[in-house]
């Protein structure tokens, strides 16, 4: 069994796993006390105090990393003034303020190591003009649904539209206003989603929306509410665009994203090739 290093380092505890680093870094940091105070002060333990801060500071942040910081400088000094009794308090107090001036230090890149991670992370599976999930995300978030439909053997219907005249918009008006008319889309897609539901940019003027636990009425609810709205806003802003719409209901969730997909998709080319402007619906 192959472990993803990747996905160790990108993990984020939930409520319970935040429990559970808690407990664990914090024990981590009594036990280096505690053989910190057996060792005495000719063996050097610190890469015991540091471990944990920085996975602290990873996993559970900068406010929790700095907490575990000032702990474990509080346990250091403790012992080291019951084991260096000829050392005055005063230097043990300057000699752990500057070790908790590194704990510190440590504290704030890991966590900001952390912080760009995540926003790299978020950003390479995200559209950068609409910021909507691009094509990776939006399959990678739809074969989690799929999967746990066929669970429960639910409906589920997939969405799949282009806008029609899109080039024309591009070409007249250029392409920064065709850009905003991509965003007014993006806009009205994430305004009418639930929670559940999963939408996505794949490409060009391409979008498809996943509708988990969806039926035959609710489908076509959605999709012509959807077209609706849409069609008001290019209206509104003198955008001469119109949708074509296809609609793959299924009664039963098939094996594969693709196959939803795919029906959705061919569905669209459907209505292009009748004229545009429409939506398709088809419930297998």
């Amino acid at each position: 069994m192959s472990i993803d290093i990747f996905r160790i380092i990108r993990w984020k505890p939930a409520p319970g796993g935040r429990t559970v680093l808690y407990a664990s870094t914090l024990a981590t940091i009594i036990g280096a006390t505690w053989v910190h105070y057996k060792l005495g002060q000719h063996y050097h333990i610190d890469m015991f105090f540091l471990l944990p801060v920085i996975l602290m500071s990873w996993y559970g942040g900068r406010k929790a990393g700095n907490l575990l910081s000032l702990l474990s400088v509080a346990g250091w000094m403790i012992v080291d003034m019951g084991i260096l009794h000829d050392s005055p308090f005063w230097a043990e107090f300057i000699n752990n303020i500057f070790r908790f001036s590194v704990l510190l230090i440590v504290v704030q890149i890991a966590s900001r190591l952390r912080i760009a991670l995540d926003r790299e992370h978020e950003m390479a599976r995200q559209d950068n003009l609409t910021r909507l999930p691009n094509r990776r995300a939006f399959y990678e978030m739809g074969e989690v649904e799929t999967e746990r439909s066929r669970r429960y053997d639910r409906p589920f219907t997939a969405i799949f539209f282009d806008l029609d005249n899109f080039k024309t918009v591009n070409d007249t008006k250029g392409h920064g206003e065709g850009d905003r008319l991509l965003k007014t889309v993006a806009e009205i897609l994430h305004s009418r989603l639930r929670t559940t539901d999963i939408c996505g940019r794949l490409g060009g003027d391409e979008f498809a929306v996943l509708l988990p636990e969806t039926g035959e009425e609710a489908a076509a609810s959605f999709a012509a509410e959807l077209r609706a709205r849409l069609i008001e806003a290019m209206e509104r802003h003198s955008w001469p665009v119109t949708f074509s719409i296809g609609v793959a209901t299924f009664n039963t969730t098939p094996d594969s994203l693709d196959q939803l997909i795919k029906n959705a998709d061919t569905l669209m080319y459907t209505v292009k090739q009748d004229g545009k402007n429409a939506i398709r619906q088809e419930v297998y």
